[in-house]
């Protein structure tokens, strides 16, 4: 994976052969958890090949390729969202403020209402 250098918005453009995955700073990604073909795991792009997450181990940021973790990923579209900024500055902020965000839990507090809050304001999860 390469962000194109000169690229003024940090875009991720995908490798020959994974051109259906284009990401850019403020996407909402997600993929098949490795143990379940029915639960995804969901994280923020925030450019520069990174992604921010929320796990049992917190709120973490980590490389693009590492939140793949061989599973093919696609990009959650929201009907009503912040600016990309905001939702990338929102990530970022509880990534550097280390236990601001809570415990996770399951049913509550998992990976997907941190990505949809940064999204949109609002914690959901289906």
């Amino acid at each position: 994976y390469k962000p194109v250098k000169g690229d003024k918005d940090n875009s991720y453009k995908p490798v020959k052969g994974d051109e259906d995955n284009s990401y850019k700073p403020g996407d909402v990604l997600y993929g098949n958890l490795e143990q379940s073909k029915l639960a995804n795991h969901y994280g923020v792009y925030i450019g520069d090949c990174k992604v921010i997450d929320f796990s049992k181990k917190g709120v973490k940021q980590k490389p693009l390729k590492e939140f793949e973790n061989g599973r093919k990923v696609h990009v959650k579209r929201f009907s009503n969202t912040r600016s990309a900024d905001d939702i990338v500055k929102t990530a970022v902020h509880y990534d550097e403020n280390k236990g601001e965000w809570g415990n996770y839990n399951v049913v509550t507090n998992n990976c997907e209402h941190f990505a949809s809050y940064c999204a949109t304001g609002k914690k959901s999860s289906r």
